[in-house]
Order: structure tokens, then C-alpha cells, then sequence
């Protein structure tokens, strides 16, 4: 079993923004970062698979759990986000196999 990794990510208000994989893994969880001031600030919505899918709406302070019944790959783009009330950043936490 290899090392996790977890990163934050910039995320707009204004469109949809790619969730990709950084490295191999199970899953990925992704929240409103811990350092934003004030946070949980924002809600945001999720597209699975792609843009054109219909959105799911999460609350603030709410976490998202991407899971395939397969690894995810490198590079892979698991969904798409956008923040509700205002721009800002996301932690992702992705969880080795």
C-alpha cells in the first residue's frame, strides 16, 4: 500500500472545475479546507461523470467521497465542482489502494 497524499484546490463559483487524480488510488474525499477563514463557508454542487450530469448539491462543511468498485487511476477525472456562495479553496485527501 503506497502513501496518500492530500492537496488543496482552487474552486470557483463562476463554472465547474475538473477533480483530477494525482496519483493511483481507492478513493478521494474532498471538503473546504481547514485554513479558509471562517470556514465552512460555502456549499457546492458535484457532476459525476461529466458537466452535462445532473448536480448534487452539498452543504457547508459537508466532505465528498469519490469510489469506483475499481482503483482510480492517475490523471483520472473523477467529477466535476463548483462552490455555491463564493470562491474558494478545497482540500483533497486521496487515499492510497
Amino acid at each position: 500500500m503506497g502513501a496518500g497524499k492530500t492537496r488543496t484546490i482552487s474552486v470557483s463559483n463562476a463554472s465547474y472545475s475538473a477533480i483530477v487524480a494525482s496519483i493511483d488510488c481507492s478513493e478521494i474525499e474532498i471538503r473546504e479546507d481547514d485554513s479558509v477563514v471562517g470556514a465552512p463557508t460555502t456549499g457546492y454542487r458535484i457532476k459525476i461523470p461529466d458537466t452535462n450530469a445532473t448536480a448534487v448539491q452539498r452543504g457547508h462543511g459537508m466532505s465528498f467521497l469519490f469510489k469506483r468498485s475499481r482503483r482510480i487511476l492517475k490523471d483520472e477525472i473523477v467529477g466535476y465542482i463548483q462552490a455555491v456562495d463564493a470562491s474558494t479553496t478545497f482540500s483533497v485527501v486521496e487515499r492510497p489502494i
